[in-house]
């Protein structure tokens, strides 16, 4: 899918605006309403933004033109247009921003939000270039790990076209500097590896690979959302995007963990909220994983658990090996390949771990 029609099929969009809309499919995430109708104020955006010299006459002038765009929607066999925003209040002087969205629009915001989750989305509006957020959209929704795009194709998923029309102009001026500031904000490095015919570079293989310190930016934001707001509601306790992305701040294992800790204990913890949040905060939850699903979690957990007390070192293939079987035993014969892995570093280094604090337990002026 190209960047375009990733967001709302809009053309031409300058970066604030990129912003704005990447702000209000945040805003309508967290505040889904049965009316359509929202509240929100442009200081929010302003200071997520990072209060980048952008005065609130410009982001509400931008915010007021967006909202006059007509956007077509598909349904089935029929297609009609829809304005972006309706029915749009901005009182003289004030910052709050009052509107109403059709259910049609409302969903194509809620397909962009899927995208992003609120951390991405908080790092990409302090963003300086649309082509940062253009590459980075498409390596979220369109390109993955490995995968090889002509020039022309990726010319055309970024909507630049005619723009830089030789390859080397085209590198220079948009790929270098946006994969740079993505890796600069995101943590994500991308590597285009030339691929040539004859001495002519026709196409890009793309490598993608993720820091540690930003594995938090991989988490399936839908379904642990989801999995947060049961529990909230569960407890009749308000889920904020804040405490959200502090349970989240360790990686989707710890959280589905340490909340499966707590949802079994429900009834002996008096204050489940602040306890999940301590839990996650000091727990050693070992290496972050991300991008698997929560069953799969609780499956590592319980097979690293025998091992939490060992001090003698495993060899990798035995603990392959026992970790395929285990796997087996549990009824996942027909991935356990797969799962090991997606799973095989977490493992070894957890075990690893555990090994270095035991023995220094056991012998503590060991050096």
């Amino acid at each position: 899918m190209s960047f375009k029609n990733s967001f709302l099929g809009l053309q031409k969009l300058t970066l604030i605006e990129i912003k704005v809309l990447l702000w209000l499919s945040d805003l309508i995430r967290w505040n889904l309403s049965p009316s359509h109708q929202y509240e929100t104020r442009l200081s929010d955006l302003s200071e997520r933004m990072g209060h980048q010299n952008v005065k609130y006459t410009e982001l509400k002038s931008c915010v007021t033109h967006l909202a006059e765009k007509e956007i077509v929607i598909k349904a089935g066999s029929l297609e009609f247009e829809k304005r972006l925003i309706e029915n749009i209040e901005i009182p003289r002087g004030s910052q709050v921003i009052r509107f109403k969205m059709h259910a049609a629009v409302e969903i194509l915001f809620l397909r962009l939000a899927k995208m992003f989750n609120t951390d991405e989305i908080n790092l990409l509006l302090k963003a300086k270039s649309t082509f940062t957020i253009k590459l980075y959209t498409l390596v979220r929704d369109s390109i993955w790990h490995g995968d090889i795009v002509t020039i022309e194709e990726l010319r055309g998923l970024l909507d630049v076209h005619d723009q830089y029309p030789r390859y080397a102009n085209f590198k220079a001026r948009i790929l270098v500097p946006a994969s740079e500031e993505i890796k600069s904000l995101l943590g994500l490095s991308i590597n285009f590896m030339e691929q040539k015919s004859g001495n002519r570079i026709n196409s890009l293989q793309i490598q993608l690979s993720r820091s540690i310190s930003h594995a938090h930016l991989d988490i399936n934001q839908d379904y642990f959302l989801d999995q947060a707001k049961l529990f909230t509601k569960f407890i009749d306790a308000k889920l904020t995007p804040d405490l959200y992305s502090k349970w989240l701040q360790k990686g989707e294992y710890a959280f589905i963990v340490a909340l499966d800790y707590v949802q079994t204990r429900i009834e002996s913890i008096r204050q489940p909220v602040p306890y999940l949040s301590k839990l996650i905060e000091t727990e050693n939850f070992g290496q972050v994983i991300n991008g698997l699903r929560p069953e799969e979690y609780l499956l590592i957990h319980d097979f690293l658990d025998p091992f939490r007390n060992i001090t003698s070192v495993t060899p990798q293939f035995v603990i392959e090996k026992e970790f395929r079987q285990y796997c087996e035993d549990n009824g996942y014969e027909k991935n356990t390949l797969q799962l090991w892995l997606k799973a095989k570093d977490k493992i070894i280094n957890d075990i690893h771990g555990f090994v270095s604090d035991n023995r220094k337990k056991k012998h503590p002026n060991h050096t």
